[in-house]
């Protein structure tokens, strides 16, 4: 049996990512496949769409590490705060290393840039392939910007492959990591 840890984000409401997550879900189950989703906080609108299905659902702590770009300046509160996201990450890749071994995870899927990276550490720490679904800019569209940026692109441009969902957002991380992005429209 194949089996594989979506990483979700841990926002309150479904969104389009997790909805194309839900739907290829259902397909999944169809196959010999383990499904395990990983995200930091409790999603009951998630939990209750995949309900009735073979799917584990897990905490994994860990931040995302990114930050509005309001303004160019980092204030010394966001210094504090970068440093607690890096913190809370670095301790939390312990915990993510046992669940990846006690569920012999074969492959980690990162479902959307909005991510904490916890387990995606700790997959390149075990060996264990992932993948990248990059479904936005960051900065162009929703304001955003990694907190960790050369970090951040490192750990997404190591990944066995980078699914992007348009081909301007595949022209836009090829440039930013220096590699080959496949395109796969809106796909997972």
């Amino acid at each position: 049996m194949f089996r594989i840890c979506y990483v979700v984000e841990s926002g309150n409401s479904l969104n389009g990512s997790e909805q194309s997550l839900i739907n290829l879900i259902h397909e999944l189950v169809k196959e010999d496949v383990e499904i395990h989703i990983a995200g930091m906080v409790h999603r009951p609108e998630f939990e209750a769409a995949v309900s009735g299905i073979r799917v584990n659902n897990h905490i994994i702590y860990g931040a995302i590490p990114i930050k509005k770009m309001e303004d160019s300046s980092f204030k010394m509160i966001d210094i504090l705060k970068c440093n607690v996201k890096k913190g809370i990450i670095a301790l939390s890749i312990p915990q993510a290393i046992l669940f990846l071994l006690k569920n012999r995870i074969d492959i980690v899927h990162a479902n959307t840039s909005f991510v904490s990276p916890t387990l995606l550490y700790a997959a390149r720490i075990l060996k264990i392939p992932y993948i990248w679904h990059i479904r936005e800019f960051l900065d162009r569209d929703h304001g955003w910007k990694y907190i960790t940026k050369n970090s951040n692109e490192r750990l997404i441009s190591d990944s066995v492959n980078v699914v992007a969902i348009s081909k301007i957002i595949q022209s836009v991380w090829e440039e930013r990591l220096g590699r080959e992005c496949t395109l796969i429209y809106n796909g997972i």
